[in-house]
């Protein structure tokens, strides 16, 4: 209405639908977190501030989470809107994380581009912020579930060396 509050809109199939979807996101504004519309870096502030920081994780795990964020997820993506990221926002930011590090364009990126282990963790940190998001009705799916997973080279098994190669060196 012109000069007035805006009524939030919550669409469903039955007026019970409609005034739990719109409940549920009274209870989302309540709480803090932003709204779809909201950047990705305002989102994940949030985020850290509230959902990570009250999980049951290890303070060593919330510490690696925060730095994922905002070390390697803010600086390339923290200007997309929640409601308008996409699988390809995370194929583009997977294989740029990879080639510059962190800082993202611009930035202070490193020489080398971030390390496969690194860029999973990033992108496992970002599925389970978006995720959550997904469930408290900002997102309808979540674009970086469908995302390139970079492959991640496991090591091969140690082993001694004989005499032949103790000798060799």
């Amino acid at each position: 209405t012109a000069g007035g509050r805006r009524r939030p809109l919550a669409p469903g199939a039955t007026e019970a639908e409609c005034r739990a979807r719109l409940d549920e996101r009274r209870g989302v504004i309540a709480s803090g977190l932003p709204l779809r519309t909201a950047t990705l870096a305002d989102y994940l502030t949030k985020w850290c501030e509230g959902r990570l920081a009250a999980s049951g994780q290890e303070p060593t795990t919330k510490a690696t989470s925060r730095t994922m964020v905002h070390r390697h997820v803010v600086p390339h993506l923290g200007r997309v809107r929640l409601d308008e990221l996409t699988t390809a926002h995370g194929d583009r930011w997977g294989a740029t994380l990879g080639a510059t590090g962190a800082g993202g364009p611009g930035g202070r990126g490193e020489s080398r581009g971030a390390s496969p282990s690194t860029i999973v963790k990033a992108r496992s940190v970002l599925h389970m912020a978006i995720e959550d998001a997904r469930r408290y009705g900002l997102v309808d799916r979540n674009p970086v579930a469908d995302a390139v997973r970079p492959k991640v080279r496991t090591l091969t098994e140690p082993h001694a060396l004989d005499e032949g190669e103790l000798r060799a060196l």
